[in-house]
């Protein structure tokens, strides 16, 4: 047993292939607790089923590793001397000693108060007042650190004491995309303090990210919810594994000096931004598809060229929102012969990126190639057998410029200014036709159905501009300049809503394409609303009571 509340180890780890020596470490003599200022290199994490699982915990202080000591190192020494320290190393580590335990076996509690209270009659009080305090009754889902029981002291940056319960809901329902709360956790809730202190984020991602700016100086950590996304993140893998150096992770959340009744605290994993670019891209494409286990990672890209020999002999899947993959070659076919198969993710055909592309534009782009075929391919079968699975290929969203009223058999018609949402761009295999839903009120969408495709449209339109500017000018060519222009004041009474653009602007085929790519945005201000009229008090003073969240008054 080293100083008073720790005990040292000495534990030996092996590198493994794809886990490194699977930990991750955090602190240093240029990264301290952001509080106490405790300068020691602490391990962060430990990868699940890795080689230091079982033997090192989080937050153990290395004090050397390989006789090299790490006590007043900085952070990137400490790193430097742990990927150089070969096959294996011994760690000689400081743990705090764990709870002390009761006969029974279970951590000792502080005894219950038992009081009793009298009063002379019924009309006096019993000389206490009691107060009302806000508590997590249920956790509806996983990953957002919060346990029930937790007491709540503050709802963002008001103080949740004496605080009702509708007032609290009014907060978080005025809160958009993220809610910073502080909770209180006592020692029957978890292993922490008897007043556990935690700010939460909610963030996109629905999960809870701890901080601790707002941490008391009773504070530790609890479990970080967000660890599984990062099991296969060490900031020690071996080098092979990783398609670039990991950057140095700066984690100075350790725990505070605690007794030696208290289990050591576990501080946050390293964060994702402090990855290079090209793990960090490479965590997102795993992301959008599910996450992969750190015993499968991925293969090499592989480059593979042939001769085209009539058609390619390949049958693509996925689109622009998971990427195209080969799902079917042709036996025999060149593309055959030089390895291509099934679960292939295409990476760039004759130097041209794939990614963002529709199956669409896949496809096409490898029928107009002539000779030569030169494809960068990943095998990545999980992923593909997830797009498989799920459907998913091409998905974005399409502004019409033109009347479709008379379609084709099996087809939707639409007008201009409709919104569609693309999800295949190769309906049935076949080129010339999308499948797309139409959104509706409130963006919702509310009919499925088939569309020309983009060239098709194109056609459709440039005919349909060219026929509006014939009859225009047909019928300006007839009488003099007066009637010419009596007629088109007539004409122009005349025209309905849905014609209007089309003598806007019929001094030319289009302004805008047939199809217009479009993204729903909401507005990230307070827009100014002014009612006119008669009743604007009435409809202000109703605005305001009936949607207090959505309205204020100036």
């Amino acid at each position: 047993v080293g100083d008073r509340g720790w005990e040292v180890h000495h534990v030996t780890v092996t590198r493994v292939p794809g886990y490194g020596f699977g930990i991750a470490v955090s602190g240093g003599r240029d990264n301290p607790h952001f509080i106490n200022g405790d300068p020691a290199i602490a391990i962060s994490d430990v990868l699940k089923a890795g080689p230091a699982e079982g033997k090192l915990h989080v937050n153990d202080r290395i004090i050397s590793a390989n006789g090299v000591s790490l006590e007043g190192a900085d952070y990137a020494q400490a790193v430097r001397v742990l990927r150089d320290s070969g096959h294996t190393v011994l760690l000689v580590v400081k743990r705090r000693i764990q709870n002390v335990q009761t006969s029974s076996g279970s951590p000792s509690t502080p005894p219950g108060h038992r009081l009793t209270l009298t009063r002379n009659n019924k009309k006096d009080d019993f000389g206490i007042v009691l107060g009302c305090r806000l508590y997590v009754r249920e956790v509806t889902r996983e990953g957002t650190g919060a346990k029930p029981g937790d007491i709540v002291t503050r709802i963002g940056s008001v103080t949740a004491e004496n605080m009702s319960l509708k007032e609290a809901k009014k907060i978080m329902d005025q809160c958009k995309d993220r809610l910073s709360i502080v909770v209180s956790r006592d020692c029957s809730n978890s292993n922490s303090h008897n007043h556990h202190q935690s700010s939460g984020k909610v963030g996109e991602g629905g999960g809870e990210y701890l901080s601790g700016a707002s941490y008391s100086s009773q504070n530790l950590y609890v479990p970080p919810p967000t660890r599984q996304t990062l099991e296969d993140k060490s900031n020690l893998a071996p080098r092979g594994r990783s398609r670039g150096p990991l950057m140095d992770v700066s984690l100075s959340q350790l725990d505070l000096p605690a007794t030696p009744t208290v289990d050591p605290p576990r501080p946050p994993p390293p964060r994702l931004e402090d990855y290079y670019s090209s793990r960090r891209q490479l965590y997102e494409e795993e992301t959008a598809l599910g996450q992969r286990s750190s015993k499968q990672p991925m293969p090499d890209p592989r480059f593979i060229t042939f001769q085209k020999e009539g058609s390619v002999g390949v049958r693509l899947t996925g689109g622009n929102e998971t990427g195209v993959f080969v799902t079917a070659v042709q036996p025999g076919s060149p593309a055959a012969l030089q390895g291509l198969q099934p679960g292939d993710k295409i990476l760039k055909v004759n130097d041209m990126d794939m990614k963002g592309v529709t199956r669409e534009e896949a496809v096409l782009f490898l029928l107009s190639l002539q000779e030569q075929i030169d494809l960068i391919v990943q095998y990545r079968r999980q992923d593909y057998e997830q797009v498989v699975g799920s459907g998913r290929g091409d998905s974005f969203h399409i502004k019409t410029h033109f009347h479709y009223e008379q379609p084709e058999k099996g087809e939707m018609s639409f007008r201009s200014g409709d919104v569609f949402h693309v999800v295949d761009t190769l309906h049935n295999g076949v080129v010339g036709s999308w499948q797309v839903f139409r959104i509706g009120r409130n963006n919702q969408e509310v009919q499925k159905g088939i569309i020309p495709n983009k060239a098709r449209a194109e056609e459709l339109a440039t005919a349909q501009f060219n026929a509006t500017k014939k009859e225009l000018s047909a019928s300006e060519s007839r009488g003099s300049f007066f009637r010419r222009r009596r007629g088109s004041h007539r004409r122009s009474k005349s025209l309905g809503r849905d014609h209007w653009d089309d003598v806007v602007f019929s001094d030319s085929v289009s302004k805008f394409p047939a199809y217009e790519r479009v993204v729903l945005r909401h507005t990230g201000f307070i827009r100014p609303v002014v009612l006119f009229g008669p009743v604007a008090d009435l409809a202000r003073e109703k605005l305001l009571k009936d949607f207090p969240d959505k309205f204020t008054s100036p």
